[in-house]
């Protein structure tokens, strides 16, 4: 993961992953990013977001398609 501060008030990170789920069988790549709305002392209110490339064998199209792609934005509170 890599963050980067750049006033101390805003935090952005950057995730990569390559994920073997199955051995020889499906495989995935999933990029995440973080970026910090709002913070206090506390709390830190932030927008997170993910998206995923699965990488799909030959064999396995026909039930899985070419690729899959999939993603999701969330909103996040944490301390």
């Amino acid at each position: 993961m890599v963050t980067a501060n750049s006033n101390g008030k805003d935090a952005t990170s950057v995730a990569i992953a390559y994920t073997v789920l199955i051995d020889q069988w499906i495989e995935a790549i999933t990029f995440g990013h973080t970026h910090d709305l709002w913070k206090n002392e506390n709390y830190k209110i932030g927008i997170r977001s993910l998206i995923t490339k699965n990488i799909i064998p030959s064999h396995f199209e026909n039930y899985y398609g070419k690729g899959p792609l999939a993603g999701k934005i969330f909103i996040s509170c944490w301390e």
